[in-house]
């Protein structure tokens, strides 16, 4: 789309203002072509000018749409739960703040159900209590339990093993016996029995001999009688000595008595009943131990199960802490908030209704910031971004105007070629209101030196866009100009002229190149 260039008819006004000139015009071409020689502006058109200047001249983009609270500026407030309204605290039109109480319902019987659900949490969490005890005391009395029955099955099993090891040893020792008696005196023993006889013999010999002398010496007077007793007593010991070495020489020949035999096969028979005695006592003592150590374990079962009775008491619990929670929320929704701040833009409910959940029963709107939805053809709205500035004005508030910024460009619709966008706009004076018809100027671009005119002076015709300009000695000429953006009754001049140029603005329509002119003022005099 062009910016906004405008096609210029001749305007009534200026047709007005140019017919007193045309006459006398007309009344000047009857005088004489030497007239006309000595004054050259006998027959000049009269015309208004104006001067070529130099100042900004801003780039805009006409978007026109509805204005709306911004996203989140509006709220509806219905009743979470379906309810009878006890009372609504606001009327339409009513300022309100985030958090304040619209309305209130009537929710006795969820705060009854809240009540109860409260009683039910306390007394389950009692139980759970309970439980959890029964179930720590379980488990450690089964830890002690189990400790126990493993350090006696231990106790057990090393005393057996003690009791087994002294019995086989007995066993051993009496079959050791048995085989000695059994196999008699072993040639060594037998002759050292021998030499054990021969030595007592030359002892008995020698101490006869030594009692022999010392009676005679003791006869002769030469010994003294204790001498000849201590030899009396050496030679009785001597021969005492020799016989029992010959009895036993004699016993070593002969071999062990049938009756020793006898006793020595009862004392290994004894041994091995002890060893069995020693197994079977040891097998049932470890057999206890590991009965008490099943019966421990199995204790374990019982810690589980109490456990297990404590975890669905707690979950138990957890049900009714959801059950009073989502209780005392229904109890808590009695009270309706709005959640914005804003104005009351509709009442739909009063005190006694039954309540809806998808009936608002007010409507709040935030319009201290208002947006601006609109949509503009696709060629234009290329040029527009987030955060250009707009000017935003509506036929409902004449002569005055808003600022605003751009905050969304959105896509192209393929069926209407249309872009939509959002324009935010401020209105902390809340002059604006929700629904109003509005039109932005989105300012694309700023030329801080552009050249205007007024947008008077320009002609167009099939030949394009054209201005007349006054030159020397007042002879119009027809200049071809490129046009930009217009604003405040003045359009930018892309091409065509400069700085300080005359252009008409009034009776260019009845010119052509080279005419000449008489500029004068709009109120009849020379300028």
């Amino acid at each position: 789309m062009k910016l906004n260039r405008v096609v210029f008819s001749r305007n009534w006004w200026a047709v007005a203002a140019v017919v007193p000139l045309a006459v006398a015009t007309a009344g000047c071409n009857k005088s004489s072509a030497a007239d006309a020689a000595k004054d050259p502006t006998m027959g000049a058109s009269a015309v208004q000018t104006s001067m070529t200047k130099i100042m900004p001249m801003a780039d805009t983009v006409l978007a026109q749409g509805t204005l709306q609270p911004e996203q989140g500026g509006s709220a509806s407030v219905a009743a979470v739960m379906p309810g009878r309204i006890k009372q609504v605290l606001v009327v339409e039109g009513e300022h309100v703040t985030a958090g304040q109480p619209v309305a209130v319902l009537d929710y006795s019987t969820q705060q009854a159900m809240a009540q109860g659900a409260s009683a039910a949490l306390t007394a389950a969490q009692q139980q759970a209590e309970v439980a959890s005890l029964a179930a720590k005391a379980a488990a450690q009395n089964q830890a002690s339990s189990l400790q126990l029955a493993q350090q006696q099955l231990a106790a057990a099993q090393q005393q057996s093993m003690q009791s087994i090891a002294i019995a086989q040893t007995g066993v051993k020792t009496a079959e050791a016996e048995l085989s000695r008696l059994r196999a008699g005196a072993r040639p060594q023993q037998l002759e050292q029995a021998q030499q054990a006889v021969v030595q007592a013999a030359a002892t008995e010999s020698h101490a006869e001999n030594q009692y022999t002398r010392e009676e005679y010496l003791f006869k002769n007077g030469v010994a003294s009688k204790s001498m000849v007793e201590d030899a009396h007593t050496a030679y009785t010991i001597a021969k005492a000595n020799l016989t029992s070495a010959q009895q036993q020489v004699s016993l070593l020949k002969a071999g062990a008595r049938p009756q020793d035999i006898t006793a020595a096969q009862l004392k290994v028979e004894a041994a091995k009943t002890a060893l069995q005695q020693a197994r079977t006592q040891a097998a049932a003592s470890v057999a206890q131990a590991k009965t008490a150590l099943i019966i421990a374990k199995q204790g374990a079962l019982q810690v589980a199960a109490k456990d297990a009775a404590a975890r669905a008491m707690r979950t138990t619990v957890l049900q009714k802490q959801a059950d009073l929670t989502a209780a005392a929320a229904a109890a808590g929704y009695s009270v309706l908030k709005s959640p914005i701040t804003g104005v009351v833009v509709h009442r739909a409910l009063n005190a006694g209704d039954m309540a809806e959940t998808t009936v608002p029963i007010v409507e709040i709107s935030n319009i201290a910031k208002l947006d601006l939805n609109a949509r503009i053809p696709a060629e234009s709205g290329v040029k527009v971004r987030p955060g250009m500035r707009a000017t935003i004005t509506t036929p409902d508030l004449p002569g005055k105007s808003f600022s605003g910024v751009v905050t969304l460009v959105g896509q192209v619709d393929p069926l209407t070629s249309l872009m939509s966008i959002r324009i935010a706009v401020g209105n902390s004076s809340q002059l604006l209101k929700q629904g109003m018809f509005a039109t932005a100027s989105i300012i694309i671009r700023v030329n801080k030196r552009a050249l205007v005119v007024p947008k008077e002076a320009i002609v167009s015709n099939e030949k394009g866009e054209q201005v007349f300009v006054v030159g020397e000695k007042n002879i119009a000429h027809e200049v071809d100009v490129t046009l930009g953006p217009q604003q405040d009754g003045l359009v930018e001049v892309d091409k065509g002229l400069k700085p300080g140029q005359q252009v008409i603005t009034v009776g260019q329509y009845e010119l052509s190149e080279g005419s000449p002119v008489k500029p004068v003022s709009p109120h009849g005099g020379t300028q």
